[in-house]
C-alpha cells in the first residue's frame, strides 16, 4: 500500500522516487515559475479564443470549434498545472484524475477536490484563488469576444 500523508487521510500517495521537495528553495521557485507560466498560457489562450469566438457568427461551425478549442485548451493547461503542483508536492498522480477532468464538469468539480486533498484546510483559500482566476478568465473571454464583434462590425 503506498504511503500517504498522515496529516490528511484523503491526500494522494507520496512518490517513492527522489524528487525535489517543497523545502528546497531553488525547486520551489522553479515550480512556482512553471505554474505561473501555465496560468499565463491559460489567460493568453482565453484571450485568443475569446477573440475568435467574437469574430465568427453566433451558432456557426467556426464559433463552435473555437468554443470547443477554448474548453479543451483550458482542460489541458489545467492538467499541466496540476501535474507541476503534484510534482512539487511529491505526490503520485491519481488513477482517474484525467478522465474525471475530461468527462465530468472537470475543473469545477475536480480542482476543488484536488486542492483540498493536497492542501487540507488551506484548500479553502486555494479554491477561492482558483475561482477568482476563473472569473478573470471569463472577463478576458468576454472583453476579447466584444473586440472580435467590434472588428466584424456586429456590435
Amino acid at each position: 500500500m503506498p504511503k500517504t500523508d498522515s496529516s490528511n487521510p484523503y491526500s494522494p500517495p507520496a512518490l517513492t522516487t527522489e524528487h525535489a521537495t517543497v523545502n528546497d528553495a531553488a525547486s520551489v521557485s522553479n515550480f512556482g515559475r512553471r505554474k505561473r507560466k501555465k496560468l499565463h498560457q491559460m489567460l493568453f489562450a482565453m484571450a485568443i479564443f475569446g477573440f475568435a469566438i467574437g469574430l465568427f457568427p453566433e451558432g456557426s461551425t467556426l464559433e463552435r470549434i473555437a468554443t470547443f478549442a477554448a474548453g479543451l485548451s483550458f482542460t489541458i493547461l489545467t492538467l499541466g498545472w496540476c501535474s507541476i503542483d503534484r510534482e512539487e508536492r511529491n505526490l503520485e498522480s491519481w488513477r482517474f484524475f484525467v478522465p474525471m477532468m475530461v468527462f465530468l464538469p472537470g475543473p469545477f468539480l475536480m480542482i476543488p477536490i484536488y486542492l483540498f486533498a493536497t492542501r487540507g484546510l488551506e484548500g479553502f483559500a486555494a479554491t477561492a484563488k482558483a475561482f477568482a482566476f476563473f472569473v478573470l478568465m471569463m472577463v478576458i473571454v468576454a472583453v476579447t469576444s466584444i473586440a472580435g464583434l467590434l472588428v466584424t462590425g456586429r456590435v
